[in-house]
């Protein structure tokens, strides 16, 4: 287990944050107000804003030796949103790589260290959908908190992993599957850049209108 957090230590954010395990390098938005802001409440960490940008970051490596494979799951609710006049239309970007920008960059990591990303697109009230890298859409249909399983192989190889309801699947070389509980989304989706490693992470809300990402 490279991290693994369950914002259970309190509201306070300075908790979560640091370059140790289980720490992130940056919970923040950038203009902070009533509006935007980052808070934790019952074990979970909600981004909101309707300006600027909200991100989390783990710019410090997640492993001395970059992994070659990754599954990562995480909890993801849209409590409350604006809904956008465009569906489907990108409001966040979840991205992994290497060497991304450190300290509280609240931009875009350069297309050179992204190796893997897929988007957060809000809908009608609160519901929203899923994009990836190749702009492949999830019906606007996802409600309420869902469980992501992401799996990355950089590895050189294919390799042969559990889903998350036990089967077995197959992941190619320098491409990721995602899955929302227990349906496989996005399948075989090609890396942005191979030569990257998969080392680092951001969650970026930057779209054009805002919301809630818990």
């Amino acid at each position: 287990m490279l991290l693994a957090q369950d914002f259970n230590s309190g509201t306070t954010l300075s908790n979560y944050m640091g370059t140790g395990a289980n720490q992130f390098d940056s919970i923040k938005v950038s203009q902070p107000n009533s509006s935007n802001s980052v808070y934790v409440s019952s074990n979970r960490l909600t981004l909101q804003r309707y300006g600027g940008s909200a991100i989390i970051s783990k710019s410090t490596n997640l492993s001395a030796t970059a992994p070659t494979f990754l599954r990562i799951k995480f909890r993801l609710n849209v409590p409350f949103n604006s809904i956008p006049t465009t569906i489907p239309q990108t409001q966040a970007t979840v991205y992994v790589g290497s060497a991304f920008n450190s300290g509280p960059s609240t931009t875009s990591p350069n297309t050179e260290v992204r190796h893997s990303s897929f988007g957060i697109g809000f809908g009608s009230n609160t519901k929203y959908y899923l994009r990836s890298s190749t702009f492949i859409n999830t019906v606007d249909s996802l409600t309420g908190e869902n469980e992501i399983n992401w799996f990355i192989n950089n590895s050189g190889a294919s390799v042969n992993y559990k889903d998350p309801v036990g089967g077995n699947a197959t992941l190619a070389d320098d491409q990721y599957d995602l899955w929302v509980g227990g349906t496989r989304v996005f399948a075989g989706i090609v890396a942005t850049t191979p030569t990257s490693d998969i080392n680092n992470f951001k969650v970026l809300f930057n779209g054009s209108v805002g919301g809630g990402i818990s």
